[in-house]
C-alpha cells in the first residue's frame, strides 16, 4: 500500500484510510448512472435519486456490495458481485473522478491548526494518492510527502480511522490505541452493537478505545 503523509510537527500519529475521505461508492453509482444504466439490471427510479438520498442509502445498507441497493428484484447477487468487481477493476479511474469528499474534511480543517498532529492517509495505489495530492483542502498543508513504501509498523499510530470494521489490515491489535469506525449500518448488528466481537474485545482488552465516526451529517441527508 502507498502512504500519503501530511506532516505537522511532533505529534500524535493518526492513520486514515483513503475511503474515509473519498467516497468511491458514490463515484461508482454516478458512473453507472452516466454510462452503464441498463434498466434490465438497475432500477432507474432508485439509482437516479438525488445524491443525498444515494449517500443515505449507502450509509444505511446492511450488505457490502452497494449495487444491491439499486438493482431490480430478481437480479442474482452473484451477477451483481461480478459487476462490482469488474467496475472497480476496469473503471476505477472514472470512479475516482466521480467520487465525492466526505465531511471528514471538516475535521481535517480543525486538525490542520494543531501542530502536534501528524496525519497519514493510507491508499491502495498511486491513483488514490494522486487524488489526495490534488485536493485543495489537503494541499494547504505545508509539508506533504508521498511514499511508495509499505507501512511496516502500524504500532507507531495513536489512532486509526476506518470506514468498515471488517478491514483486514491489522495482523495485531496494538495496545492503548483509539480505533474509529464509521457509523455505516453495515458495521453494526441488529441490536446496533459493533460487529466483529473478537476484534472489539481485543481492542478493549488491550486498553484501547472504539469510537464511532460520522462521515456525513445524517440530519442534513435526511432533510431534518
Amino acid at each position: 500500500m502507498l502512504s500519503y503523509i501530511a506532516k505537522a510537527s511532533l505529534r500524535s500519529e493518526i492513520l486514515i484510510n483513503f475511503d474515509c475521505y473519498v467516497d468511491t461508492e458514490v463515484g461508482l453509482i454516478r458512473l453507472i448512472r452516466e454510462n452503464y444504466l441498463d434498466e434490465r439490471v438497475f432500477n432507474k427510479d432508485k439509482i437516479l435519486g438525488d445524491i443525498r438520498s444515494i449517500i443515505l442509502a449507502l450509509i444505511e445498507r446492511k450488505e457490502f456490495n452497494p449495487l444491491y441497493l439499486f438493482a431490480n428484484e430478481g437480479i442474482d447477487k452473484k451477477d451483481l458481485d461480478d459487476y462490482y468487481e469488474q467496475f472497480m477493476a476496469e473503471e476505477y479511474d472514472k470512479i475516482l473522478s466521480l467520487s465525492v469528499t466526505t465531511e471528514l474534511k471538516s475535521l481535517l480543517n480543525l486538525i490542520k491548526t494543531e501542530k502536534s498532529i501528524h496525519i497519514t492517509f493510507l491508499c491502495n495505489d498511486i491513483r488514490e494518492a494522486d487524488i489526495l495530492m490534488n485536493d485543495n483542502n489537503i494541499k494547504e498543508w505545508t509539508n506533504i510527502t508521498l511514499s511508495d513504501n509499505k507501512i511496516k509498523d502500524f504500532s507507531v499510530y495513536t489512532a486509526y480511522y476506518f470506514k468498515y470494521i471488517n478491514n483486514n489490515i491489522f495482523k495485531y491489535i496494538y495496545p492503548y490505541k483509539t480505533y474509529y469506525f464509521s457509523n455505516y449500518r453495515i458495521n453494526f448488528d441488529d441490536n446496533f452493537n459493533p460487529i466483529n466481537d473478537d476484534l472489539m474485545d481485543a481492542i478493549v482488552y488491550t486498553g484501547g478505545e472504539v469510537e464511532i465516526l460520522d462521515l456525513y451529517n445524517k440530519s442534513y441527508l435526511e432533510g431534518v
